[in-house]
């Protein structure tokens, strides 16, 4: 790689709000996963420099007193009218530092990062052709592109997610997948992706890649989410049986359907709907259609949970594409709050009602978004897949 192909790292971690003890872990288990991929990028000696966009006067102190990481640090405003928008905040960055090749990682994105993944990314972008490469096309939290300015070729987005889509299909820019690999697959997002990187990293394979960073931060979650650590123990145990059943249910790849059916030892039944659901606008414009849900229009909360008890052992849910479907938009304390078995915590009384047949179930249940029946899951096999 020539040092003028080397592209430019950008890393957004916004702040940590204080709104909710859960939205407060999980910001700070970003922030530390936000160190240990600088720390990674910094290894690969990949790239040219390294931007962090974040509004977090912890984490730049963090960074500074790391001392052998040259990164800029810009500051994002926490207060004022204008609300942060992600895509003019990327294109003014690009601008400013007059970047044409850049890596992008959102906050919590690829925690499991080494230097020879930071590196990979890096060649993506570093040849001559033009080129929009990402995690997920249709759900991209990690997009590496070439020319920048390609982004004044299309409707900037509000937020990171179909940034690879407009990219790809807006500006002209072909696409290439990245290798669907654990550490591109694994976002931080909420409180069950703690729950279950804490769990798989309790032994081999997944003990060597999470950083020193953000092993701190997970062994608080025994203590902070005692109910989701057990009924993801309970969970990890029907995947290790043989002749048990899992169900997988949201917006699940053929990829990691492909790896569970690798690393389990019991069945696994697929529901996969809904992929794209934001990046296309279905979301937005209210047209999410689910099978999960409609069973729920006609039977409940507590009927869809009685249904699913009859075709497995433990489920993984994401619920998202439920929420969606019932075009529902609960906050991120309503959210997190089902993810981490709260019911009392939850305001919006069908997510309330859902959780609480969630938590009655005779099985475990696992609720989250798109990175829990991706990178979760997977993570999980994967201790399966080492016990065994």
């Amino acid at each position: 790689m020539t040092d003028h192909a080397r592209p430019t790292l950008v890393i957004f971690q916004g702040g940590i709000s204080t709104s909710s003890p859960l939205e407060s872990l999980v910001g700070n288990a970003q922030a530390a996963a936000t160190l240990d991929v600088l720390a990674a990028a910094s290894a690969s000696g990949a790239f040219d420099r390294t931007i962090l966009v974040t509004e977090m006067d912890a984490l730049s102190s963090a960074i500074s007193n790391l001392g052998n990481l040259a990164v800029t640090v810009e500051r994002l405003s926490a207060g004022g009218k204008s609300r942060f928008h992600f895509g003019e905040s990327l294109l003014s960055i690009c601008k400013k530092h007059g970047l044409e090749r850049v890596v992008y990682v959102g906050g919590g994105a690829m925690p499991l990062a080494t230097a020879r993944d930071m590196a990979d990314l890096a060649l993506a972008v570093s040849g001559e052709g033009q080129c929009v490469t990402a995690n997920s096309l249709y759900s991209a939290d990690v997009v590496a592109l070439y020319p920048t300015s390609a982004l004044e070729r299309i409707e900037l987005p509000t937020a990171d997610n179909n940034l690879a889509w407009l990219l790809h299909y807006k500006a002209g820019l072909p696409f290439a997948p990245m290798p669907r690999t654990l550490a591109t697959q694994f976002d931080l997002d909420t409180p069950t992706d703690l729950a279950t990187l804490w769990w798989s990293s309790q032994s081999s394979p997944l003990d060597t890649l999470v950083g020193v960073h953000l092993s701190e931060a997970l062994q608080s979650v025994p203590q902070e989410l005692p109910e989701l650590a057990q009924r993801v123990e309970l969970a990890y145990q029907v995947m290790a049986t043989r002749r048990a059943e899992i169900l997988v249910a949201g917006r699940v790849s053929s990829w990691v359907w492909r790896r569970l059916e690798t690393n389990l030892p019991c069945e696994t039944r697929i529901a996969s709907e809904e992929r794209g659901m934001r990046a296309g606008g279905r979301e937005e414009r209210g047209e999410v259609r689910s099978l999960l849900g409609l069973y729920s229009d006609l039977a409940g909360a507590a009927g869809l949970v009685k249904a699913i008890e009859q075709v497995c052992n433990a489920a993984f849910i994401d619920s998202r594409v439920l929420f969606a479907h019932r075009n529902l938009k609960p906050s991120a304390q309503d959210r997190f709050a089902s993810d981490a078995l709260l019911p009392e915590q939850i305001n919006d009384p069908w997510v309330r009602e859902f959780t609480e047949a969630v938590m009655a179930s005779s099985i475990p249940f696992l609720l989250g978004g798109h990175s829990l029946v991706s990178g979760g899951v997977w993570a999980m096999s994967e201790r399966v897949r080492e016990s065994a």
